[in-house]
């Protein structure tokens, strides 16, 4: 292993820590004390990419400072004032418009981030799976609805929410985003482990170790349909197919 090598996998093993500190900290401890630790590290990525002269390294630090922010987004949003599902769709608007900015900023085609439909039948029967993940994480985690009673009515406007939020903003950021640089520098192999591995960690906040084996799973099955197919439709409704089973209809099942 070379040196730039060296330092480069001695900066995502070290990544991969911080972020696990502030997530820990944040569930077992403190939300401030942890979301403390995600803005330092936020700034960090940035002033550091800005440093850095390996293009694709640098273009990796920038994309990974998304993960931080999600976490300083959900934990700054005002409770009292909007309702949880609602959050989760300001949320989802940010990230989204920062990851395009990235795109941008980095010279990405959309083709390269999974912004196009694939082939329809592998899409729809990627997209199925996620009727079977979230009956499985149901029986996990056990969760309390996000709605007080099932009907079309309460059911509609949390499901396209769920979608945008889990499917959309979290795949082409983790996927999408995270991974196509990812690859560049560690390989196929390395980079869709080091993206599982860093999408487990953001689900500590369930606090549950069997959710997170399982999530860990569903990252490399998710990762490796992106590098597979180079499409995100598929995984992104199946992630939100996921979460729709898990928080409104499952737990009235």
């Amino acid at each position: 292993m070379n040196n730039v090598n060296k330092r480069i996998y001695v900066a995502i093993i070290s990544y991969l820590v911080v972020v696990t500190i502030a997530e820990v900290i944040t569930v077992y401890h403190s939300i401030n004390a942890g979301s403390s630790i995600h803005a330092v590290l936020l700034l960090f990525l940035m002033v550091y990419s800005s440093l850095e002269r390996e293009k694709n390294f640098s273009n990796l630090l920038k994309v990974l400072a998304l993960v931080p922010l999600i976490r300083l987004l959900s934990n700054s949003m005002p409770l009292p004032v909007i309702q949880d599902i609602y959050q989760f769709f300001i949320i989802s608007i940010i990230l989204v418009a920062g990851a395009l900015l990235l795109i941008k900023n980095q010279g990405m085609r959309k083709e390269e981030v999974g912004l196009r439909w694939g082939d329809p039948k592998v899409q729809v029967i990627i997209a199925l799976t996620g009727l079977l993940f979230g009956y499985m994480e149901y029986f996990i985690l056990e969760p309390v609805p996000i709605i007080e009673i099932l009907t079309f009515k309460n059911l509609f406007i949390p499901a396209i929410i769920l979608l945008v939020y889990t499917g959309i903003s979290e795949e082409l950021i983790f996927r999408g985003m995270i991974l196509t640089n990812a690859e560049r520098i560690l390989g196929k192999g390395i980079g869709l482990i080091f993206v599982s591995v860093l999408f487990t960690i953001m689900h500590i906040i369930h606090q549950s170790i069997s959710d997170l084996f399982f999530v860990f799973g569903i990252g490399l099955f998710y990762g490796y349909a992106f590098l597979k197919t180079r499409s995100l439709s598929g995984i992104s409704l199946s992630h939100g197919i996921a979460n729709i089973m898990l928080f409104l209809i499952m737990p009235f099942m």
